[in-house]
């Protein structure tokens, strides 16, 4: 099974990947946000496009991505309050959406 491939939303995913990490930077400090992205840059199914430094299975992967998600939007409700929130929040969502094929490829990885 080939990865579905969207460069476009690969890069949205990464962007809010990295607008999230400096959320968590600016509400925590850098302790936790360090250890978040370590987490998420680290961890990976093997099959992945990506080099993988701890292999985990693909459903422990994507909940890795989605709890990162959720608690960035937590966090963008902090430090920017509840509009840009909330607007973070359905561009987030919207785009988890929209890859849902990538997480499916990912969840059959072992």
């Amino acid at each position: 099974m080939t990865p579905p491939n969207s460069p476009a939303l690969t890069i949205l995913r990464a962007l809010f990947s990295v607008l999230f990490f400096l959320l968590l930077w600016v509400h925590w400090g850098w302790g936790s946000a360090l250890a978040a992205g370590l987490v998420l840059v680290a961890t990976g199914a093997q099959g992945e496009k990506r080099s993988v430094f701890v292999p985990v299975p693909g459903s422990i992967r994507v909940a890795i991505e989605l709890v990162y998600g959720i608690l960035g939007m937590v966090v963008a409700y902090g430090v920017l309050g509840s509009l840009w929130g909330t607007v973070i929040s359905i561009a987030y969502v919207f785009i988890s959406v929209l890859s849902i094929r990538q997480y499916r490829y990912i969840l059959t990885l072992r």
